[in-house]
């Protein structure tokens, strides 16, 4: 009985260690400040897929603000346009960045006053139904931030 709980056990930890692989990965979440007035903010980050599979982004969701959507920003004639991304696709044993001047979460209807050091939960949602909660900080915009 013994060595069937401990065999129950170590596949249950495998499974569960094999299962953690195989999800994206998030680094350096931040979003950067804005004045109290200003209900727009972006969130930027690193995603790493270690799949063996792309991955698809297809929606996000945070209590601190009322909309997510991703955008891509371009200029276009020396102007600064965005435009909507349906989804974001991170490749197979790849990575997607979310940066200042690119790709970015665009969050809408702030609900909560932020500022410097606070932090924002987001969800991030897959294709396949994957739901990840990570952690973004509130970041001053700096030079350093916009590369």
């Amino acid at each position: 009985m013994m060595k069937k709980r401990l065999l129950i056990f170590l596949i249950s930890f495998l499974s569960f260690s094999a299962l953690a692989e195989q999800t994206v990965t998030t680094e350096n979440a931040w979003l950067r400040e804005a004045p109290p007035t200003v209900k727009v903010w972006a969130a930027y980050m690193t995603l790493k897929n270690p799949t063996d599979q792309d991955m698809v982004l297809i929606d996000a969701d945070s209590p601190a603000f009322e909309n997510l959507m991703f955008h891509k920003t371009e200029i276009i004639d020396g102007i600064a346009k965005m435009h909507h991304a349906d989804h974001i696709v991170i490749p197979a044993h790849s990575s997607f960045e979310f940066k200042p001047g690119e790709y970015h979460i665009m969050l809408m209807g702030r609900k909560i006053p932020l500022k410097e050091g606070d932090e924002v939960k987001l969800t991030l949602i897959f294709k396949n139904l994957e739901r990840q909660e990570i952690t973004a900080v509130v970041k001053k915009s700096s030079n350093e931030n916009m590369q």
